[in-house]
C-alpha cells in the first residue's frame, strides 16, 4: 500500500459500528478500503463522493484507518443524468477494480471523466470512452412503415432491424411503446430515432438506427 498522503475519490461509504464509516477510496495507488473514525462530524462529511480528496491512513493490517482526511479542492456538482452516469462509475469500480492494485493513469482518467460530466456534455460518447469503447458509428436505415410523430419531437422508439424478401434491411418501430409492455420491449433489437423536422413519417424515410446499449450494436433478424 502507498505511504504519505495520497490524493483521492471515495467510491462507496456505509455505516460501520456505533460512529465510523467503511469507506472504499480511489486513489493512485488503486482502490483502498479503510474505517472513517467520528463519521457523523465534520470528517465525515468530507467522504462524499465526487469530492478531491487529500487522504492518509495507518495500521498493519488489511483494515486500514484514516489518519487524515482533508479536501483538496471544490466538489464535481453532479445531477440528473450526470448524476446516475457518476454513481456508475463508481459502481464499476468498486465491483471490477481489484484493492491496491495501482493504476495512476486510470485515477487521472476518473478525475478528468468527472470534470466532463459536470459540463453536462452528451453522456453516450462520454461513458463509451470511459469503456475503452470506439465512438458509436450511426447507422441510416429506412423505415419498414409509415410512423406517425409530431414536428419538433425527438422520438427515440424501440423496434427491430429485418431483411425483406429482396435481402434490403429496414428498421421496424415496435407497434406497442408504452414501458409497461414487456413483450415488444423484449424483442426490440435496437433503437430507432425519427426525424425531428418532420410530422409523420413514411416508410422509406431514412432513420438513425443504434444499439440498445453503448455494449450492444443493434441486431437484425430474418424477413
Amino acid at each position: 500500500m502507498p505511504s504519505g498522503a495520497l490524493p483521492a475519490f471515495v467510491l462507496h461509504s456505509r455505516p460501520y459500528k456505533e460512529t465510523s464509516a467503511l469507506v472504499d477510496f480511489l486513489t493512485p495507488g488503486g482502490r483502498l478500503r479503510a474505517v472513517l473514525r467520528g463519521a457523523r462530524g465534520k470528517t465525515g462529511s468530507l467522504a462524499r463522493p465526487f469530492a478531491p480528496l487529500e487522504l492518509e491512513l495507518r495500521g498493519r493490517g488489511e483494515l486500514k484507518n484514516v489518519a487524515r482526511l482533508e479536501a483538496s479542492g471544490l466538489a464535481v456538482w453532479l445531477q440528473g443524468q450526470t448524476l446516475y452516469s457518476g454513481l456508475y462509475l463508481n459502481e464499476l469500480l468498486l465491483r471490477l477494480l481489484p484493492a491496491e492494485d495501482a493504476h495512476p493513469a486510470l485515477f487521472e482518467h476518473y478525475a478528468l471523466t468527472l470534470q466532463a460530466l459536470a459540463a453536462d456534455p452528451p453522456l453516450e460518447p462520454l461513458l463509451r470512452a470511459w469503456l475503452g469503447l470506439p465512438p458509436e458509428t450511426t447507422c441510416w436505415l429506412p423505415l419498414a412503415d409509415d410512423c406517425r410523430s409530431r414536428a419538433g419531437l425527438h422520438a427515440v422508439l424501440h423496434g427491430t432491424l429485418r431483411c425483406d424478401r429482396d435481402g434490403r434491411l429496414h428498421a421496424h418501430v415496435a407497434q406497442a411503446q408504452a414501458s409497461f409492455r414487456l413483450l415488444p420491449f423484449s424483442q426490440a433489437t435496437a433503437w430507432i430515432t425519427l426525424p425531428s423536422d418532420l410530422g409523420d413519417v413514411g416508410a422509406g424515410t431514412p432513420v438513425q438506427v443504434h444499439g440498445l446499449s453503448h455494449l450492444q450494436p443493434p441486431a437484425w433478424m430474418p424477413a
